[in-house]
């Protein structure tokens, strides 16, 4: 499928996810937020964070909760350590091709092959092949949160490397407020293998927003200074120098009074000049030149705007009296973005004269903003979507300036001119709405390039869609390559499989930013195929993967054919016509009983469309009218969150909402929805219901979480919502939810065939599990369990899915792509003296009416025959009479054939025709 699929209204790659600013700040207080303009795709996804994250009582994200939670998690048992239910065995499912949004990115100098690069969520990797593959870096620890890096580049000290953490603009995982803080700069001294916390900068207080190097935007080495180890780090508020390799430091630029300067830069020349980019909203703004990191000169013209957020720094390798200056001015130079939003930035050139650099006789400026790309089609034009990604460089040997916002374009003449310009990455030249398309091998929004220090021509690229290479960027077309082998740091909101197939591999997930994708073979380092783009949000298999239905941010839905390979076959967008008030990633559910019937969550309306088999794939990206049909009843307060229909009985629906209400429709195959709000003993109306869970055994046993930090998580019923028990035990601090303690954001039942259960939750601190449900009391509750401690460790779980008949789970985390496990039913791991029966063999299959089968043991009288449908409910269950199994009254499909033979036993799986 050529195009890929997105609407106006849209946002467009990773956006700004704040939109506030304080007005004074000291240290520990909540956390700052940036200024800066966004779109409204933007501002859905911000406000859909908040709601679903933000502590009731302040609407805010705890300041500080991600360090407080990993404090949390550090006293939380193994699944290893407790052998529950035999510890399965996690694997990386990848994606081994697509990597996550990458702030950091730094070449060895004495190898350019060996790179060492920095995803905001997934922390750090090292490839020494050029990114044939790439190995991650555990020494960091949890301070997942990397933006920059720096090597020091004097000869005998470059085994030195520096990382900063703690992302200031763009954190996603912990929501709107909630960053991923850093705990400052780490340091290694072993060439990037090892790493550990300077002290100088650790903030000592993980509850708090303590430090102002806890939000970081660069670090730097001096390579000129042969006497002392400085280095530089720009962070929120200022900059700071240590002459010691950061055992000490002295704030250089910014004041320790607030109102602080959001955003900084600094630079340095080869002979060791800097400069620095301070942002308006502080007491010491400016732009400013230092020749020794102490004494600084503000050199900012007068003519520049009085407005200026994040500015980053250029410097001309050819002629290093030259600097050009990049970044967002809030209403002055370039205005208008890629969906015609007011984005403003500019392009200044600086030319140093003599003495300080500073006023007209020292130093000229040449405002080159009427020359930044604002031509041809929307994606054709350059933005910079606030500040969020903004990059500068100037190329060696030939003076040809490149620049990044949401897309990379370079000009021949420096932007001299508006008219030797070429866009060379992001979006595809000339796409535009409602469809667009993406640079080929390249990525949306530009954070870092770097030049081949061997080959000017070689560019190397790190962007919210990993790592990039091409080898001639001066070509009229350039080609890239991705680097992102096994580079695993992608952003998912979901994963979904088949639930029918055993052993099926098919994996979908939806990505942060860069859509659906497909995945059809265990091998974690196939390459995952996109579907649809956008933001990858709800999605569904049908059984024997006829269809798949898939949906993108603010509720866009789309029924598809794919083909082995995930190739979109067929296609045809389904939402609703009148559809509106959606979640930026919007649930729906298909009913588990009638894969032809959906029920999707509408602002304050439920939805139900009984008629998807009769939707024709004709490739038409509109809302459709076909089968939908519109509840009569609306909430008063709120929207919904959260949609679950049952297996047994059918036709019951539950859905959630904003308000922290739990709804049910016990006819939902009817058109009068009559829906009752049930009460959740202990719950208030300023919560989020994020999932909903319902035992496929029965409609009136569910577990609803709320997803809000701050608050008790998990409530159970086991009568259809007429009495509740908090059942969130050790994942709680204590019963009444205060304290620091992670966010739960879903929970999912694993259904074994022998009828046994175990359950699954995802948190903010990685995937728990417990083999059963427990009242929380002073004394007892549910004993969860971490899984996968090496492989998924703390990062951030978003979604569960599950397959009963083969036990899988499959898990989808936010920064480290997604997990797989295969579980064994307890009934079967109980009996590990089991071994399979010899030489068993079940005919003919498919079979209709009569099974027989065969074995080169005997069986005795006593061995039984159990036969389960796809789900794990028991079917048949028999003994042995002359080796055959009447199956006439079973209907048409796919089961699970069990006979045990006191210590033998053999499973197949059986078709009926």
């Amino acid at each position: 499928m050529k195009k890929i699929f997105y609407l106006s209204v849209l946002i467009l790659a990773t956006m700004v996810a704040f939109w506030l600013k304080p007005n004074i700040l000291t240290t520990n207080q909540e956390m700052p937020l940036p200024a800066g303009k966004m779109e409204e795709g933007g501002k859905k996804r911000a406000e859909w964070d908040l709601a679903r994250l933000a502590d009731p009582r302040t609407g805010r994200i705890p300041a500080g909760i991600r360090q407080a939670e990993l404090a949390f998690a550090k006293n939380m048992p193994h699944a290893e350590e407790k052998h529950q239910r035999s510890a399965a065995s996690w694997q990386t499912r990848g994606p081994w091709n697509i990597g996550g949004r990458t702030r950091a990115m730094t070449m060895d100098v004495t190898n350019e092959k060996r790179i060492i690069a920095g995803s905001v969520s997934g922390g750090l990797f090292i490839t020494e092949d050029e990114g044939v593959s790439w190995t991650p870096v555990k020494g960091i620890g949890n301070n997942l949160g990397v933006v920059s890096l720096s090597q020091d580049k004097r000869a005998g000290k470059t085994n030195i490397w520096y990382a900063m953490t703690g992302e200031a603009y763009g954190t996603s995982a912990s929501g709107g407020g909630a960053f991923f803080v850093g705990d400052g700069m780490f340091k290694s001294i072993d060439n990037g293998l090892t790493w550990a916390s300077l002290a100088s900068t650790n903030s000592g207080a993980p509850n708090t927003f303590s430090q102002l190097y806890q939000l970081g935007w660069k670090v730097l080495t001096d390579p000129t200074n042969l006497t002392e180890d400085v280095v530089y780090m720009a962070t929120y508020g200022g900059i700071y120098r240590s002459k010691n390799g950061g055992a000490n430091w002295t704030l250089i630029r910014g004041k320790n009074t607030p109102p602080y300067s959001y955003f900084t830069d600094i630079n340095i020349s080869s002979t060791g000049v800097l400069y620095a980019t301070v942002s308006s909203d502080g007491l010491d703004k400016g732009i400013w030149r230092s020749t020794d990191g102490v004494v600084w000169t503000n050199i900012i013209p007068a003519n520049f705007p009085a407005k200026y957020d994040r500015i980053v720094i250029g410097i001309n390798p050819n002629n290093e009296n030259e600097v050009y200056f990049l970044g967002n001015t809030d209403g002055f130079g370039h205005s208008t973005n890629f969906i015609n939003s007011l984005d403003w930035s500019s392009l200044w050139k600086y030319t140093y004269v003599a003495g300080n650099g500073a006023g007209t006789t020292n130093g000229t400026w040449a405002n080159l903003s009427n020359n930044l790309p604002n031509e041809g089609t929307q994606f054709d034009r350059f933005s910079c979507q606030g500040g969020y990604d903004l990059v500068v460089k100037v190329q060696p040997k030939t003076n040809a300036v490149f620049i990044g916002g949401s897309s990379l374009y370079r000009s021949s003449d420096g932007f001299a001119t508006a008219n030797n310009t070429k866009q060379i990455g992001g979006y595809k030249i000339g796409t535009d709405l409602p469809y667009f398309e993406i640079y080929p091998n390249h990525h949306p929004d530009q954070h870092d390039i770097i030049f081949s220090p061997s080959d000017n021509k070689k560019l190397y690229s790190a962007s919210d869609g990993g790592i990039n290479v091409t080898d001639d960027c001066n070509a009229s077309f350039v080609n890239w390559k991705s680097l992102n082998n096994g580079y695993i740091t992608t952003q998912l909101y979901t994963v979904n499989i088949e639930h029918s197939m055993a052993n099926d591999p098919t994996l979908l997930g939806g990505f942060q930013d860069n859509g659906n994708f497909f995945v059809g073979a265990k091998d974690p380092k196939k390459s995952w195929v996109q579907t649809i783009n956008g933001d990858g949000a709800y999605a569904a298999i049908t059984n024997g993967k006829k269809n798949y239905y898939l949906s993108i941010q603010l509720g866009k839905m789309a029924k598809c054919e794919l083909d082995a390979d995930g190739k979109v076959l067929k296609y045809n967008r389904i939402d609703p016509v009148g559809g509106k008030d959606y979640q930026f990633i919007n649930p729906f559910v298909l009913d588990p009983n009638n894969e032809s019937t959906l029920y999707l969550a509408g602002g304050k309306r439920l939805w139900r469309n009984n008629q998807l088999d009769k939707i024709d794939l004709v490739g038409k990206w509109d809302s459709i009218a076909t089968g939908w049909f519109a509840f009569p009843d609306t909430l008063k307060k709120g929207t919904i969150t959260s949609i679950a229909a049952s297996a047994k009985p059918s036709n019951r629906v539950y859905f959630g909402s904003t308000n922290g209400k739990l709804y049910r429709v016990d006819n939902a195959q009817t058109d009068t929805e009559n829906y009752k709000e049930i009460t959740v003993t202990g719950v208030a109306d300023d919560r989020y219901l994020n999932c909903i869970t319902i035992d496929p055994d029965d409609a009136d046993n569910v577990i609803v979480t709320y997803s809000n930090y701050s608050v008790y998580s998990m409530f159970q019923t086991k009568n259809g919502g007429k009495t509740w028990s908090k059942v969130a035990g050790n994942l709680e601090v204590n019963t009444a939810g205060s304290g620091v303690a992670p966010s739960i954001r879903w929970v999912s039942i694993l259904r074994f065939p022998s009828g046994a259960k175990k359950y699954f939750a995802a948190t903010s601190i990685g995937l728990y599990s417990a083999d059963s449900l427990v009242t929380h009391t002073n004394t007892t509750g549910t004993k969860w369990v971490l899984e996968g401690a090496d492989a998924i460790g703390n990062v951030v779980c978003n979604h569960i899915d599950t397959r009963s008949v083969d036990g899988l789970v499959a898990v989808a985390t936010h920064g480290a792509g997604a997990f797989t496990a295969n579980f064994q039913d307890p009934a079967i791991s109980s009996n590990k003296d089991l071994s399979a029966i010899k030489g068993f063999t079940l005919f003919p299959n498919p079979a209709s009416d009569v099974v027989y089968w065969n074995s080169d043991v005997v069986l005795s009288a006593s061995a039984k025959i159990t036969v389960y449908d796809m789900k794990g409910a028991i079917l048949k269950r028999g003994n042995v009479e002359n080796n055959q199994l009447n199956i006439s009254d079973l209907p048409k499909g796919i089961y699970i054939f069990q006979l045990k033979n006191e210590k033998q036993q053999a499973i197949r799986k059986l078709i009926v025709k």
